[in-house]
């Protein structure tokens, strides 16, 4: 039994290695934690799609400042390369506590369905257990 739970493991492994996937992949989204509803994956891709939007604006603006020949020029960039930071900040703090609510609210959904489903799971194990006792 040992030899196999290995091989399982070593053929696991080389999959990892060799697909160019992610051990997670392997065991499907995340290794026994369900996926993510779509609601808030939309959610995380705006997420990453503004950083690299942001990123992306930053080093044009550092761009410009590096070329900028006057005092007020590399001024004015430095203020806009605040204010675009601090937006971003404020607008990533604002995603991620919606990301935080959802997630809140799927745990509470989460907990009510994990009592229904363990009296279910209590049910069927005294129905097999009465059958077995049966024959």
């Amino acid at each position: 039994m040992k030899t196999v739970k290995l091989l399982a493991l070593v053929a696991a492994l080389g999959v990892c290695l060799l697909g160019g996937t992610t051990w997670a992949a392997v065991g499907g989204p995340g290794f026994g934690r369900p996926q993510l509803p779509a609601d808030v994956q939309a959610e995380l891709q705006k997420l990453k799609a503004d950083k690299a939007a942001f990123i992306t604006q930053q080093q044009a603006l550092l761009k410009q400042l590096k070329a900028a020949t006057t005092k007020e020029d590399r001024q004015a960039l430095r203020d806009q390369l605040k204010e675009n930071r601090e937006k971003f900040i404020e607008s990533q703090k604002a995603l991620k506590e919606d990301i935080r609510d959802r997630m809140q609210e799927l745990r509470k959904e989460f907990k009510n369905q994990r009592e229904q489903m363990l009296n279910e799971a209590k049910e069927k194990a005294k129905d097999a257990k009465t059958r077995k006792g049966e024959n």
